[in-house]
C-alpha cells in the first residue's frame, strides 16, 4: 500500500527546493561580479532556476518512497540529465552550443522519459533504459568524431572526455538500478 505524502510536507519540500534553486544561482551571480567571462541575463537565471527546481522536484517525486540503491540510481540519472541540458545550453557538448548535433542529446533524454513510462519505474526496466541511453549518447559522440562535427572547437580527445563522463554516469545509474532489483518490491516501484 502506498503511503500518501501529507500536503504540508509536499508544500514544505517544494518551498525548500525553490530556495535551494535560488541559492544555487548565487554562484553565477557572484561570478559575474568578478569576471567578464560569465554573462547571464534574466532569462538565463530563470531557465537555470527552472532546471534546478525541476530536477529536485523530479528526484523527490520519483524516489519519495524508495530507499538505498534505487534512490541513488534516480539521483545519478536526474543529476546527469540536469548537467546534460545545462552544458548543452551553455557551451554545447560537441562544438559550440549552436552546433545542431547537440540537439540529438535531447533524444537521449527522450529515451529516458519513454523508458521510465514503459518500465513504470521498475528497477530492471530502468536499468535497461539507462543502458540504452548510454549507448545512444556514445553513438552521438562517435558520429560527431567520425564526421568531424565537433571540429575545430572540440578535438577528438575533448569529445571523448566530456561525452565519456556522461556515458559513464548513464552506465553507473543503470548499474545502480540493476543492483536495486532485489531491494524494491515491484508493487511499490511502479507507483508514481
Amino acid at each position: 500500500m502506498n503511503k500518501m505524502i501529507e500536503p504540508t510536507s509536499l508544500v514544505s519540500k517544494i518551498a525548500i527546493y525553490m530556495v535551494i534553486a535560488a541559492g544555487t544561482l548565487l554562484i553565477p551571480f557572484l561570478a559575474m561580479r568578478f569576471t567578464e567571462e560569465v554573462e547571464w541575463g534574466i532569462g538565463d537565471f530563470a531557465l537555470a532556476w527552472i532546471l534546478i527546481f525541476g530536477t529536485l522536484l523530479t528526484f523527490n517525486l520519483i524516489s519519495r518512497e524508495m530507499k538505498g540503491t534505487y534512490k541513488a540510481a534516480v539521483g545519478v540519472a536526474v543529476t546527469t540529465a540536469l548537467f546534460l541540458v545545462w552544458m548543452n545550453l551553455g557551451v554545447g557538448l560537441i562544438g559550440s552550443e549552436d552546433n545542431p548535433i547537440n540537439l540529438a542529446f535531447g533524444g537521449v533524454l527522450l529515451l529516458g522519459v519513454i523508458g521510465a513510462f514503459v518500465s513504470r519505474l521498475e528497477p530492471s526496466g530502468m536499468a535497461k533504459t539507462l543502458a540504452v541511453m548510454a549507448l545512444a549518447h556514445a553513438f552521438i559522440a562517435l558520429y560527431a568524431m567520425i564526421t568531424g562535427s565537433g571540429e575545430p572547437v572540440n578535438g577528438v580527445q575533448e569529445i571523448l572526455t566530456i561525452n565519456g563522463v556522461f556515458v559513464a554516469l548513464w552506465v553507473g545509474s543503470a548499474w545502480l538500478f540493476q543492483k536495486a532489483i532485489p531491494e524494491q518490491p515491484s508493487e511499490r516501484v511502479g507507483s508514481v
